[in-house]
């Protein structure tokens, strides 16, 4: 079964630890292995603002 839910700030990390693992297993993306130039705290501060947003949505 697959769960699809808004993101929360608390998925930060996880979501960029994702971005590591497929950048590492496509050349099919703009990034590699080295992820998405963001850190954990970057990404929490992107997922707050789209939160807050009301015409933002990321899942």
């Amino acid at each position: 079964m697959v769960t699809i839910r808004k993101a929360k700030v608390n998925d930060a990390k996880a979501i960029l630890e994702f971005c590591y693992q497929i950048g590492s297993e496509t050349d099919n993306l703009s990034y590699g292995s080295e992820g998405i130039g963001l850190s954990v705290g970057d990404e929490e501060s992107i997922l707050t603002e789209v939160q807050n947003a009301d015409t933002s949505f990321f899942c």
